[in-house]
């Protein structure tokens, strides 16, 4: 039997596929650790892609995105770190129409606050003894969907609006695809 000849293409897909995938399971930035092997060392040594902000306690999608120590606190903060937090996986949602869904959307949600909770509202019938209820900035409901960092502090969390906003755009993403599809959505059934 002849050993068959594997071309340069067709090698390089195969390392591309690998490293790809050894990317996703450590959760390594897969450009830092394409660098990192080209410059000769493993690819291990690449920064993590988005570290966990928090904790992942709950269900739902994990909070993959981590905005600076200390960042966030009013709503046009909020928005910032969201821009600066949703750049490197979703670039396109932070210009045009997008943004403005998503702005448009958690507006509605929570005027972009990390510490906006139905238990004060009494938005969805919630009142200050709810078990259940919506909270931060992308309204996770129950609020013990995003990491424990996110959670209001009676509940033994921060508030972090980090952990929030990671939560809220891997939500978005999972869930909709897009803030323009989260806002269309949130507009007919007055929630997302």
């Amino acid at each position: 039997m002849a050993a068959e000849k594997i071309d340069g293409v067709a090698l390089a897909a195969i390392g591309a596929g690998v490293l790809l995938i050894y990317a996703g399971l450590t959760g390594k930035n897969l450009l830092a650790a394409t660098r990192v092997l080209v410059s000769g060392k493993a690819p291990s040594a690449a920064a993590q892609a988005y570290p966990i902000a928090g904790g992942t306690a709950g269900t739902g999608p994990a909070a993959g995105y981590q905005g600076p120590a200390g960042a966030g606190g009013s709503p046009g903060q909020n928005q910032a770190l969201a821009k600066l937090m949703a750049s490197g996986q979703h670039p396109d949602w932070i210009t045009g129409q997008q943004w403005s869904d998503w702005v448009a959307l958690w507006n509605r949600e929570s005027g972009w606050s990390q510490t906006a909770d139905t238990r004060r509202t009494g938005a969805g019938g919630d009142n200050a003894n709810s078990a259940v209820f919506a909270y931060g900035v992308p309204q996770a409901r129950p609020y013990s969907k995003m990491p424990m960092a996110g959670w209001p502090p009676d509940k033994g969390g921060t508030s972090d609006p980090s952990a929030q906003i990671g939560w809220g755009i891997d939500y978005i993403a999972s869930a909709y695809g897009n803030p323009s599809a989260a806002w269309a959505f949130e507009q007919a059934n007055n929630g997302y």
